[in-house]
């Protein structure tokens, strides 16, 4: 594997596929890891419409994840239920020069039934069994390089397929003292991955030759994961959170296979440490009249624990090092509003929202200036979502609830609903 891409010249070819994606988030020091970004992001389509934010409400069934400390204003039995919706479009495009390439990312388009809850009160004590999605991602990308360069011609291609599913199935358990909320949940992370990378290089002039440089990630594994947090009621009109979530890791095996004409195949495994960073955040809740409520959440983000505690260096093995790469944490600021009007035994509520997720690229500070080039870039624009959503309730038993998240042409909706026994 050494041998493959150790040229300045055939490194380059590999520039071409890699300048296409900005390096949003890794695992390894390959493509297929390149573009996904974990969804941190409070389930419920009434958070949601909400922008997100939640730490400092929490007062529905969401607060599993948002704070589990919310829990403990569920008094009455209740199901929550969740659906979504999320749709990315193509991205294509064509780059001409000295080396010619085009890419392909395919469109994708998720549904599923993203979020669970069973809630009960058992005297002080408030319960919840809960399932939630914390990462679905769907990928489908192809480059194709073309060089001629001092009477050498090579044509290089790069498939990419990469499925995650992560869902948490768990426990939380919440408490009243005074004027302060406190809970915790525990859970069992699950991850499906499905992913394949292969590299192939043809070089026609002088003298016709090619390599093949394939990986492989396909299995399930289980990690334990738990959060804690707390909620202060300092009067009718304010309140604060607090919340931390320790996130799972996952030990994973990934298959390489290299062939290089008329030699013998060459193939290994190499252990991937996939890990889901760990967050913290707190929030604040204001309600300057009866209906109304502004929100505003602070979540921080501790993407260096990719590079301190999983980054796999899978190409260029025995060249490229760990400790040339770094990331930094990353802090989220997300405001939302919402707004009841009370109807004859119903209320609709109204809401809207805002946040930036920052982009959080993988820097290189090694000394090659081809990785210098590929990893210390900055370019590109975060992520800004604009949320709304609507919502009616009867009786303060049946609730349903709808929201909506633009980021750039993409968007996900969220349906909830949820049912108390009164």
């Amino acid at each position: 594997m050494k041998t493959m891409y150790g040229t300045p010249r055939r490194t380059l070819i590999l520039l071409s596929f890699f300048l296409i994606a900005a390096p949003l988030l890794s695992q390894t020091n390959e493509e297929v890891f390149r573009e996904f970004q974990f969804n941190f992001s409070p389930p419920g389509a009434r958070a949601k419409g909400m922008g997100s934010t939640f730490i400092a409400l929490a007062d529905d069934a969401s607060a599993t994840y948002a704070n589990p400390a919310g829990l403990a204003f569920l008094r009455d039995p209740a199901i929550t239920i969740e659906y979504s919706y999320t749709t990315k479009k193509e991205i294509t495009g064509v780059v001409s020069g000295n080396i010619n390439f085009g890419y392909t990312q395919e469109p994708v388009i998720d549904r599923d039934l993203s979020f669970f809850s069973l809630n009960y009160r058992f005297k002080e004590w408030y319960l919840a069994l809960f399932g939630h999605n914390f990462l679905e991602e769907k990928q489908a990308r192809s480059f194709t390089a073309r060089s001629l360069s001092n009477g050498l011609e090579e044509i290089a291609t790069l498939n990419v397929a990469l499925g995650l599913n992560g869902k948490t199935y768990g426990v939380g358990l919440a408490r009243r003292i005074g004027s302060w909320k406190a809970g915790m949940t525990i859970g069992l992370s699950n991850l499906a991955i499905d992913s394949r990378s292969q590299k192939q290089k043809l070089i026609i002039l002088p003298q016709f030759s090619s390599e093949t440089f394939t990986t492989e990630i396909h299995g399930r594994k289980q990690a334990l994961t738990w959060s804690a947090g707390l909620l202060w009621h300092a009067s009718d009109q304010w309140s604060m959170g607090m919340v931390y979530r320790e996130n799972p890791s996952f030990a994973l095996h990934e298959s390489i296979a290299a062939v290089t004409a008329g030699q013998p195949i060459s193939s290994s495994t190499e252990d991937v440490n996939f890990v889901v960073p760990d967050t913290h955040g707190a929030g604040i809740s204001y309600k300057p009249c009866p209906g109304l409520h502004f929100l505003l959440d602070w979540q921080h983000i501790q993407y260096t624990q990719i590079i301190e505690d999983g980054f796999t260096i899978v190409e260029n093995i025995g060249i490229d090092q760990k400790a040339y790469y770094t990331t930094d944490d990353v802090d989220e600021l997300h405001f939302g509003v919402e707004y009841l009007k009370p109807l004859n035994h119903a209320v609709l509520a109204f809401r809207t929202g805002y946040y930036r997720n920052p982009n959080h690229f993988i820097q290189y500070e090694g000394a090659d200036s081809i990785q210098q080039s590929l990893f210390s870039r900055k370019r590109g624009d975060e992520e800004s979502h604009i949320t709304i959503g609507i919502g009616w309730s009867r009786k303060n038993q049946i609730e349903v609830d709808l929201a909506v998240d633009f980021w750039g042409d993409d968007l996900t909706v969220l349906a909830s609903l949820l049912w108390r026994k009164k």
